[in-house]
């Protein structure tokens, strides 16, 4: 499908039964758009009678913890009224939605979804009954996570819409004392403590949202092995972007190497993984890892791992 860059707000008619995907690295002001479509929903309702008021929902998560239930966050525009769905439950939202259609006796022509990251990919079912319903709808979200790897459900919405929106912060490297600059391509986590070996500083550019004490801050590339979704607000961890040239995930070989290794033999003694690996210091990290996201069995007596 060929796509178009946004060029109108959302309640354009070309919108009906398609949608916008707003899907770039953090700090590219995604929740930030959100709150300027309102407002010019707003502003139009303004001039309209309240019979012929148009309506929207915004919807978030659960998983998104940096927030409070029934909100979601812009770091530039503060919270903003919004249904909040379980991530174990995404499909919820198609009946909220029509208990809504049934109190104001109309279709709500325009959803705004928010942090679509977190969401898993049968969240589809949702976006696919709202295109069929003909409504408008407005997607933000990373498209990748710190690993640069791609997230599926924000992926797939992608292929399925027409039009995007394209905007890319300032990688915020430090080079010898100055910013890069470049187009961040690339959402980075930092870490304070770095617990891998051969640890991977960062010195980077971090200013409060309204631009004010722009200062070097340093820490380390999160490794590869870290847990996909954290809390915004974990203690020790920060987030960055930065260009390709800038960007870096350590263990990614290690990692994938004994993943491989696993599954080349569908099952291994922990003694044995130990004895080809024991030069790995982060062994138990990694394994923590596989065995939580990348669907590796541990069975704890017997101490084998094994691929599911």
């Amino acid at each position: 499908m060929e796509k178009s860059e946004v060029s109108s707000d959302i309640y354009s008619s070309k919108f009906i039964g398609d949608g916008i995907v707003d899907a770039g690295v953090m700090f590219s002001a995604k929740t930030h758009r959100i709150k300027a479509q309102i407002e010019s929903i707003i502003d139009r309702n303004r001039y309209r009678s309240p019979k012929n008021q148009i309506r929207y929902v915004v919807i978030n998560n659960s998983t998104d913890t940096s927030v409070q239930s029934g909100t979601t966050y812009s770091r530039r525009s503060g919270l903003i009224d919004a249904i909040t769905i379980s991530r174990n439950d995404p499909n919820s939202a198609i009946d909220i939605l029509h208990e809504l259609d049934e109190q104001s006796k109309e279709t709500i022509p325009i959803v705004f979804i928010d942090e679509v990251q977190f969401l898993p990919i049968k969240f589809m079912e949702t976006i696919f009954r709202f295109k069929n319903e003909k409504r408008r709808q407005w997607i933000a979200g990373l498209s990748k996570d710190f690993r640069g790897e791609k997230f599926e459900t924000m992926d797939v919405i992608k292929e399925i819409f027409s039009f995007y929106v394209d905007i890319k912060p300032n990688c915020t490297f430090d080079v010898d004392g100055e910013q890069c600059g470049q187009d961040a391509s690339n959402t980075v986590r930092v870490i304070d403590n770095a617990n891998y070996p051969l640890k991977t500083p960062i010195k980077y550019y971090k200013s409060n949202d309204d631009g004010s004490n722009r200062e070097i801050k340093n820490g380390f590339f999160a490794p590869y092995w870290d847990k996909t979704i954290l809390p915004r607000d974990s203690k020790g961890i920060d987030y960055t972007v930065v260009c390709e040239e800038h960007f870096k995930v350590p263990r990614t070989d290690e990692t994938k190497q004994i993943y491989e290794a696993i599954k080349k033999v569908h099952y291994i003694n922990k003694n044995d993984l130990l004895k080809n690996f024991n030069r790995f210091e982060d062994l138990e990290q990694i394994l923590g890892f596989l065995s939580i996201e990348r669907n590796i069995k541990i069975d704890g007596d017997k101490y084998i791992f094994s691929y599911k």
